[in-house]
């Protein structure tokens, strides 16, 4: 099977834990993460300990978007994000300001690409193996409480074509 759709909360909390925890294990040259509204929510579960053997700092408790960011450029994988400005969407704000800080330190400057897009729509979560595609915003509400669908593509061909498009993009102006 190379797709199927995901629309029941817990699979898709336990989906979005299983694509940054991927990522950390086996790291992507890039990440792309494409998202109107995206916040600083809870997107691994870390409460019995259990990935604590992957990031050591990481203890019992529920891990962050920014501390899974921060743990993806420590591994030299560059990340792209799109979203729309905090000027626009407030929830955005954490989330921006935090990589802006992050892009000030030089062992990440060349690892962050942020690109606000106040036209964005489209949403999606794409690395060297997986493409999650769909209606699904990367907030707590996105994942957790309002009724969405995404569709999670494994294949070579989905994730290489989303690769491009997604690349496409992130060079427009």
């Amino acid at each position: 099977m190379n797709s199927r759709q995901v629309r029941e909360h817990s699979q898709l909390q336990k989906i979005i834990e299983g694509f940054f925890v991927s990522e950390i294990c086996t790291p992507s040259k890039e990440v792309w993460i494409v998202s109107p509204w995206i916040s600083n929510f809870n997107v691994i579960d870390n409460r019995q300990g259990q990935f604590t053997s992957v990031v050591p700092t990481w203890t019992p408790r529920y891990i962050k978007l920014s501390e899974v960011l921060y743990t993806i450029c420590s591994n030299k994988t560059r990340i792209n994000i799109s979203t729309r400005s905090i000027e626009k969407e407030s929830s955005n704000r954490e989330i921006v300001t935090y990589l802006q800080n992050l892009e000030k330190n030089d062992e990440f400057k060349n690892l962050i690409n942020l690109k606000i897009d106040e036209s964005l729509h489209e949403k999606g979560l794409l690395n060297d193996s997986m493409y999650l595609a769909g209606s699904m915003n990367l907030t707590m509400s996105g994942v957790s409480i309002n009724k969405e669908v995404v569709e999670i593509k494994i294949s070579e061909e989905f994730v290489n074509d989303g690769i491009l498009e997604f690349k496409k993009y992130f060079e427009e102006t």
